[in-house]
């Protein structure tokens, strides 16, 4: 059985609360002590960044990249925050896949509950936290292992105006005590410097090659990069068309009758969140079902002639749409109906996905 759907069959059988067989084999091995130093500072880290990440701008900052390849999504909750990894490639062979809880908080309403850090005069963070949820954990593509819960303490920061730097914690997990002492960690885990649009080879370049956890990365990115990009100029329409320079192309930007904008880019190997962007292409708003008051849906619309690789396979990529909308009927907090629609060299793919999120 391929890690994959090893991973695919163990979630099954935690969701559905069943006892596996001593036979069974999707039973998953528990970490032994080796795994767990190598497992541990990786996923606390990574867990303690979401801990801390941005309280944001409504749903366009509820996603984290995973540093080679797959994504994450989350929200805040009365204790901490749930987080949703999808095939989260953190490097050095793992990969984390399943759902849980971030828990620093005594119960309190949402709104309420401290964040992790907070700043001011006396700016502090708390000093740790625990994750409880079901996870996967995919170790050289080759044994996979489920953990339920871990404990991260004597978290260690360095504060300043407004920013912070871990700088070491401590992980109890599987029995085990981790120290984790690098400084230079949480960085490595965004760091995507010297990638190529070839970092995943797919010399087809068919969109066929694209997993699951790839379609939630572009689905992510859609909205957290493109849309967000795209939402800037809305807001600013007022400036009236004008042409970003960047490092690595350049971006028009005019207005319509409606002042909405369409943004017409020439991008030569843009590296933004480790996905990479070649090409010619337009992005505009498809939808924009929204008001002060109000949010139903909006669609990012991208068409021309677009490479995107490093972070998912090179693919081909002729349209891609992101539509965002009201799923529950609530306003801009509550969940959000995700579907991803990408055309492309070899055909098209899609995802339909519902995210919890908030602000």
């Amino acid at each position: 059985m391929t890690g994959r759907w090893r991973v695919a069959a163990i979630l099954a059988a935690a969701v559905g609360g069943g006892a596996a067989c001593a036979d069974d084999p999707t039973s998953p091995d528990p970490l032994d002590a080796a795994q767990a130093a190598r497992v541990a500072p990786r996923l606390a880290v990574m867990t303690y960044l979401v801990a801390t990440a941005s309280w944001g701008r409504s749903f366009f900052d509820n996603f984290l990249p995973c540093l080679e390849r797959g994504a994450l999504s989350y929200v805040d909750s009365d204790r901490g925050r749930r987080v949703w990894f999808r095939g989260c490639d953190l490097g050095t062979g793992l990969v984390i896949e399943g759902s849980g809880e971030i828990e620093w908080a005594a119960a309190a309403p949402g709104p309420d509950r401290e964040p992790f850090c907070t700043f001011g005069p006396s700016a502090t963070c708390a000093t740790g936290f625990r994750w409880n949820g079901t996870l996967a954990i995919t170790i050289d593509d080759s044994v996979t292992v489920v953990l339920a819960d871990y404990e991260v303490t004597d978290v260690s920061v360095t504060v300043g105006v407004d920013t912070i730097q871990l700088q070491s914690l401590n992980v109890l997990i599987a029995g085990s005590n981790v120290p984790m002492d690098d400084p230079a960690l949480a960085a490595e885990l965004f760091d995507a410097t010297g990638r190529t649009l070839d970092h995943i080879p797919n010399p087809s370049q068919s969109v066929s090659a694209l997993s699951q956890a790839d379609l939630h990365r572009l689905a992510y990115d859609g909205i957290s990069v493109l849309a967000s990009f795209l939402l800037d100029e809305t807001q600013e329409a007022g400036r009236g068309d004008h042409v970003h320079t960047l490092s690595c192309g350049t971006s028009s930007v005019t207005y319509d009758a409606q002042q909405l904008p369409t943004i017409t880019s020439t991008w030569n190997g843009c590296l933004i969140n480790g996905l990479i962007y070649d090409g010619s292409f337009t992005m505009k708003w498809g939808r924009w079902d929204i008001s002060q008051n109000s949010f139903d849906a909006i669609r990012l619309d991208v068409s021309g002639t677009l490479t995107v690789g490093g972070a998912v396979p090179r693919v081909g990529v002729t349209s891609l749409q992101v539509l965002m909308s009201n799923a529950d009927g609530g306003g801009i907090e509550g969940t959000l109906g995700v579907r991803l629609t990408l055309t492309g060299t070899g055909g098209s793919r899609s995802l339909a996905v519902n995210v919890p999120v908030d602000d």
